[in-house]
């Protein structure tokens, strides 16, 4: 089964994940790092955000990455 990484960078800056995680297709890895920055986007309530989670293969080339910005465009009150 193939193995990937996820390299997160956010707010708090970039951390790639030490342990591979098997998943069947990058179709599998994509879906995870896309609830992963779901997740992410539900803490610290509805603060502005922008979350870039790179996916990496086994060799820890980077082949894709998921984006999520989280923020308000409009008047403030």
């Amino acid at each position: 089964m193939p193995q990937f990484y996820f390299e997160v960078t956010s707010g708090a800056g970039t951390a790639l994940e030490d342990e591979a995680v098997d998943l069947p297709s990058l179709k599998a890895a994509r879906a995870e790092a896309m609830m992963m920055a779901a997740e992410m986007a539900k803490e610290g309530g509805a603060a502005p955000k922008d979350i870039a989670i790179a996916i990496r293969d086994e060799r820890r080339e980077a082949v894709g990455t998921v984006r999520l910005t989280l923020a308000y465009d409009g008047r403030a009150s």
